[in-house]
């Protein structure tokens, strides 16, 4: 009872940072959208051509952010090159707004670099939900670590594949274990027998 009360309030909780953030990042978008617009048509790009320079920044924001969630939702490791775009066009959108700020007060951009900065709080913030919740799902896991110090490979093999699947909630592959240890695909299955529990993970 206690644990299905835990999954409900977890996905309440992923729902209510889905709804926030779509809503920051909405405001957020717009507002550096027409900040980096100013900037460009101030640095003397004219025409249509203008209207695409501020999707760089944001443009780079939204498909890293992309990749993130979908990473976080499937309880993978961040993508690095995501991570990095994320921080990239973050730099470029506080730049763009800053140099729009510029030219009415100091005060303005102070105001309009917080824009883009609120915006990846709220994204990390939801990031965190994802991870805490995997999607909505809290998997049962044990207050404390069971698993012992491994007295040779093969024992070390089995209680990695246990660790990770029972206390970080991963869903790890007989390929991917096998890489980690130095082990043939092949004898993954074998070693770790015990832990599969009936499940069959990608091979």
């Amino acid at each position: 009872m206690n644990s299905e009360r835990s999954d409900g309030e977890v996905r309440r909780a992923v729902r209510t940072g889905v709804a926030i953030t779509s809503l920051i990042g909405l405001g957020t978008g717009i507002y550096s959208y027409f900040d980096a617009l100013f900037v460009a048509r101030e640095a003397g790009t004219i025409g249509r051509t203008a209207y695409l320079v501020p999707l760089f920044g944001d443009g780079l924001i939204l498909l890293s952010s992309t990749a993130l969630y979908a990473a976080a939702r499937a309880g993978a490791r961040r993508p690095g090159w995501a991570t990095a775009g994320l921080i990239i066009g973050i730099a470029v959108t506080v730049a763009m707004n800053v140099a729009a700020g510029v030219a009415h007060s100091w005060a303005d951009a102070l105001v309009d670099a917080l824009a883009p900065i609120v915006f990846l709080i709220a994204l990390e913030v939801l990031i965190y939900l994802f991870r805490l919740g995997r999607g909505g799902q809290v998997p049962d896991r044990p207050a404390q670590c069971p698993h012992g110090v491994p007295s040779n490979v093969d024992e070390a093999v089995r209680l990695d594949w246990e660790h990770r699947k029972d206390c970080l909630g991963e869903k790890p592959s007989y390929v991917q274990h096998g890489a980690r240890w130095g082990v043939d695909r092949r004898r993954v299955p074998e070693l770790v027998g015990a832990a599969l529990n009936g499940s069959v993970p990608d091979a």
